[in-house]
């Protein structure tokens, strides 16, 4: 089940607004008109984001949000992104309405775009969605909203070079335990097929790369956690 009500007021209004002025680095003007324009909403664990007629920015305040792109048809894993964390779903009318970009514009026809990345709550989730066109309107008068945009996007260009080059440049054994290292808390809710679709792997070859860092003492076997 899937509950929204009015950001202002709620007990949520105060984080949200200290974690986009800590994304900006200052004080962040027009507040009052986003937060009245803002919704926050308590998904549970299985449930999708909303993706309606109204495009949105979503700010993740508690919980984990799994990331699905739409490739040649086929679902798969595209990353987990937690507290703090702003997520978007990349289809070519979010595009569109955040850049101010026509509807033919070529940056719109790129994987990122066309993959449609779309969100989903893996565990009980509270965000705050924002409309895009107020965002872009708000950056229009004031620079600070401007830069909270930008940051916005730059995360999400980072977020996606990160996961290229620990893709291109490490092994299945480094991709494991950097996933281990990113996601302490995650990694034992995931089951193995989501583990091993996040990485590239198969069940099986992670199943193997799991052997070779306990043989090597890399990760502790599992009599030996204690945690």
């Amino acid at each position: 089940m899937t509950s929204a009500t009015h950001l202002v007021g709620t007990r949520w209004e105060p984080i949200a607004r200290r974690t986009v002025e800590e994304a900006v680095g200052c004080p962040i003007p027009g507040w009052n008109l986003c937060a009245a324009s803002s919704i926050v909403m308590e998904v549970d664990s299985g449930q999708p984001l909303p993706n309606g007629n109204q495009p949105m920015m979503w700010l993740i305040l508690s919980g984990t949000i799994t990331a699905m792109v739409t490739i040649k048809g086929k679902s798969h894993i595209a990353g987990y992104h937690q507290k703090g964390d702003i997520f978007l779903n990349t289809t070519p009318h979010e595009f569109s309405e955040l850049l101010g970009l026509p509807a033919n514009h070529q940056i719109l026809e790129s994987p990122l775009a066309l993959a449609r990345q779309r969100g989903l709550a893996k565990e009980n989730s509270i965000i705050v969605g924002t409309p895009i066109r107020l965002l872009s309107a708000l950056g229009k008068r004031h620079p600070e909203w401007h830069r909270f945009s930008t940051v916005a996007l730059l995360r999400l260009v980072a977020y996606h070079m990160h996961r290229e080059y620990q893709l291109l440049t490490m092994s299945t054994e480094e991709r494991y335990l950097a996933f281990l290292q990113e996601y302490p808390r995650l990694a034992a809710r995931l089951s193995q097929r989501e583990v091993a679709q996040y990485l590239g792997l198969t069940p099986v070859g992670l199943n193997r790369v799991v052997s070779r860092l306990r043989q090597r003492g890399a990760i502790p076997r599992p009599a030996e956690n204690t945690a």
